[in-house]
């Protein structure tokens, strides 16, 4: 049974780096890079420590391009799909639909291109399964306990201290400022 589950939150890549330093201490697991691609290559990563780009997205949306991961077991072979593309020749999209033992990490982030914005990042799996389920319960375990808890998203520690600065924490810059977290 397919059972969907996601948080939201509001991380610095200070605050995601603490949630998730914990978690590589008790899963084997690896960062595997989402999206569609031209080859079936992929990047892997050990740690989310060697992924420069955690804590800054170019996208002012939370479903952005940039800084989407699934977590998988580590060495686990990545599947892949092919996606015929209108105008001639095939892409390959690395997602959890062909990857069911996977949690998707978007990390959100300081929007890089406006001053005082922190896009917003989601934890999430659609996949039932005895490794989806305990590692996104632990890791929203370790959210919980690194994070305030606000209305119905979480806040790590420093992006916090950006919210009492006067940052906007939103899940979309374009959006009017009454939908900014408050």
């Amino acid at each position: 049974m397919i059972r969907s589950k996601q948080i939201t939150f509001f991380a610095t890549r200070s605050d995601i780096t603490i949630v998730m330093e914990k978690i590589e201490l008790e899963f084997e697991i690896e960062y595997i890079e989402m999206g569609i691609f031209d080859t079936i290559e992929h990047f892997r990563y050990s740690s989310i420590k060697d992924i420069s780009s955690i804590g800054t997205t170019n996208y002012g949306n939370w479903i952005s391009l940039d800084n989407r991961f699934m977590i998988v077991n580590k060495n686990m072979n990545v599947n892949f799909r092919e996606v015929i593309q209108q105008k001639g020749g095939t892409r390959y999209a690395v997602d959890p639909m062909l990857n069911l033992k996977s949690v998707e990490l978007s990390t959100g982030g300081i929007y890089a291109k406006k001053n005082d914005v922190l896009i917003a990042g989601r934890l999430a799996t659609v996949n039932d399964n005895d490794f989806s389920t305990p590692l996104y319960k632990a890791i929203l375990a370790v959210i919980k306990k690194e994070s305030k808890k606000v209305n119905t998203v979480f806040i790590g520690h420093e992006a916090e201290k950006k919210w009492k600065d006067g940052w906007r924490l939103v899940t979309s810059e374009t959006s009017a400022s009454v939908y900014d977290i408050t």
